[in-house]
């Protein structure tokens, strides 16, 4: 049983055995009350597609917080809170380690965080048709394969059946057909692959136009202009027979005009000519005294049309026709107000044109205004300083160049001071 006595003695031996044990082993007491504060480092998409870039972040929640760290495309030393491109970014498959060690703030030192990024491949697709192009209902083999892909899916009137690669025939083609390819996998979507097969004509079988040397179906070939008589030959297709074909020889009549666009009371000229006639006649407006060949000029007050037959024995035959058409003339106007002036004095000059392109303005001979018109017509006015006599000629071209001039005159009146 212990008594107080007993208690204190022992309490006493407690403390002695204290100090004597901080005496011989003495250490400190870490004075540090803040817990280390949060280090970071994260991939911006931890998980990439080869050929896709990156950037990584990392930071210390503390002010004032640095970090060195390293990994592929990254390195940095005492650097503060920040974010940046992997510079470059890894493109070989695979998984990248990235840490920051050595990280300090509030205090703590040599604080360290890592993260990962993997670089997953690109699946790629391939698809190839042969024969191509094929016969008009014909069938292509369509190969396909792919890379780096989990599933493929076609597109296109064919089915891959699932499969990542592979061959089989199309249905029977009669018109240029598109088909697709594209797969998937860990590293994304592949290009969309495309072929387009493309189909010969169907077969056509050679058919004669009334015409000679022209076909109802296939091609003209082996065209003879004999003396009596057209022949030649329509070439079928695609496998088509051919036809062949002849035409009794009729005349033929050529009319043409030069200039096509006069002006009123400007002429023309028409040229005819022909071959295998006895004679040809003008189907109005003029006369050809039934000449196979031969000129005229014609003067219509407004615009006409031409036309000439030619005759022998195996028929009639009408030319092309031929339209001359007449254009009003150019007007122009000008003037000046006021035409009398002071030396030094000023005066406004107005001007107006239709039937026209474009016009200049001459002053004194030396060129002052160029003008376009606009939808046929221009007009307009501009001031002018007179110090002697000015004479403004106004020139004009119209369609079939034509021409036309107006001209005003600008004096100068003399002054007098009374006395």
């Amino acid at each position: 049983m212990y008594t107080f006595k007993n208690l204190k003695r022992r309490m006493v031996w407690i403390v002695s055995f204290l100090f004597a044990f901080i005496a011989l082993f003495p250490f400190s007491v870490n004075a540090k009350t803040v817990p280390p504060p949060n280090v970071y480092v994260f991939l911006h998409y931890a998980t990439i597609t080869s050929g896709q870039t990156a950037s990584i972040s990392w930071g210390v929640n503390a002010p004032g917080g640095t970090c060195s760290g390293s990994g592929s495309g990254f390195s940095i030393t005492n650097a503060p809170n920040g974010t940046q491109a992997l510079a470059p970014t890894p493109t070989t498959p695979g998984t990248y380690w990235y840490s920051v060690n050595n990280c300090q703030g509030d205090g703590w030192t040599g604080l360290t965080a890592s993260a990962s990024l993997t670089v997953n491949p690109a699946p790629t697709a391939s698809l190839t048709a042969s024969p191509n192009p094929v016969a008009y209902n014909g069938r292509s083999t369509l190969t396909w394969s792919s890379t780096n892909a989990t599933s493929c899916t076609a597109g296109g009137p064919w089915s891959n059946s699932g499969t990542l690669s592979g061959s089989g025939l199309t249905n029977p083609l009669t018109s240029a057909t598109t088909f697709t390819f594209q797969c998937t996998g860990p590293g994304g979507t592949s290009p969309l692959a495309s072929v387009t097969v493309n189909v010969n004509a169907a077969p056509v079988n050679g058919a004669c136009a009334s015409t000679h040397y022209s076909c109802t179906a296939g091609t003209s070939i082996n065209n003879v202009n004999g003396s009596t008589a057209y022949t030649w030959t329509c070439q079928g297709s695609g496998g088509g027979t051919n036809a062949s074909c002849s035409e009794a020889k009729l005349p033929t009549g050529t009319l043409s005009a030069s200039p096509t666009t006069i002006t009123s009371g400007q002429s023309s000229t028409l040229t005819w000519s022909s071959t295998n006639a006895t004679s040809c006649t003008a189907a109005g407006g003029f006369t050809t005294g039934g000449a196979t060949s031969g000129s005229t000029t014609v003067s219509p007050p407004t615009t006409s049309s031409y036309q000439i037959y030619c005759d022998n024995s195996g028929g009639r035959t009408y030319s092309n026709i031929v339209t001359v058409t007449v254009s009003p003339p150019p007007t122009v106007t000008i003037n000046a107000a006021p035409s009398r002036v002071l030396s030094g004095g000023a005066t406004t000059v107005s001007w107006s044109a239709a039937n026209v392109s474009s016009c200049s303005i001459t002053r004194n001979g030396a060129l002052w205004k160029s003008l376009t018109a606009t939808s046929g017509s221009l007009s307009g006015s501009a001031g002018d300083t007179i110090t002697s006599q000015t004479v403004y000629v106004m020139k004009c071209t119209g369609s079939a160049s034509a021409t036309a001039t107006a001209t005003e005159i600008v004096n100068v009146v003399q002054s007098f001071q009374e006395f």
